[in-house]
């Protein structure tokens, strides 16, 4: 079912000019606003864009570094194991990296998990779908905080720093995507990011085709205005923990 990196990178640019097409009738056809701007290429997403996330995404880091640190204290005095988790996602052009969170599971978490399956096997396929639990036996109790108040993606200002994501864009996928080959080639055109459609949109209950959707449609059209809405409308579901 999944769709490896080595496709993604093989699309075309016919693919990818049928994929702008695709995507906007998909997240019309799903609901989704489009965003205003030109489809063609201009300074902000071939140079700007990179320069606003350096800038801002320094000055951030900066700023939320004692917040930082008080998770680094709080996760290593809670539970035992390495207070950072990696996690191997797909970047632009299907390039892989390692993206960092503060860990917020237990450290046996895959031990944990297997034996979770095998006790609930009557839940197990909706957790193999979008890969999220209502109540996840292995996050921890400060983890829960963490993830609610989205302190745990505090470490990905770094990976904005070093080029591997955006402030602004599609989440960061997993090494495999569903198999669509239009709007995969066109979310891989773009850097995945810290917010974006899928954070601001509901991300607890979005449908994964809603999100490849939604996600292309921003990957057609990236804007400074949409990126500045985007911003501003992260600021409610931090307020009101309504992370993951």
């Amino acid at each position: 079912m999944g769709r490896s990196v080595s496709s993604v990178r093989r699309s075309g640019s016919r693919v990818r000019v049928a994929a702008l097409r695709n995507a906007r009738l998909a997240a019309s056809e799903m609901g989704a606003r489009p965003l205003a701007g030109a489809a063609a290429a201009g300074f902000y997403e071939t140079r700007g864009k990179r320069i606003f996330d350096v800038v801002l995404g320094l000055i951030l880091l900066v700023l939320v570094l004692p917040v930082m640190a008080a998770v680094v204290l709080a996760v290593a005095a809670t539970s035992r194991g390495p207070v950072l988790y990696r996690s191997e996602r797909l970047g632009r052009d299907g390039r892989r990296f390692s993206m960092w969170k503060f860990r917020s599971m237990v450290r046996d978490a895959d031990a944990v998990m297997e034996r979770w399956v095998e006790t609930h096997p009557e839940l197990a396929s909706g957790y193999k779908t979008n890969y999220k639990l209502k109540s996840d036996p292995r996050i921890t109790p400060l983890g829960r905080f963490l993830r609610r108040s989205s302190l745990d993606e505090l470490p990905q200002f770094w990976n904005v720093v070093r080029g591997d994501m955006s402030l602004v864009g599609p989440r960061p996928y997993l090494p495999t995507l569903p198999p669509d080959a239009d709007l995969a080639s066109l979310i891989c055109g773009v850097r995945p990011a810290i917010t974006g459609p899928f954070q601001v949109g509901g991300r607890n209950t979005m449908a994964p085709t809603r999100r490849m959707a939604l996600d292309a449609e921003y990957a057609a059209c990236v804007t400074f205005a949409g990126d500045i809405r985007y911003l501003a409308r992260t600021l409610r579901p931090l307020l009101r923990l309504d992370g993951d």
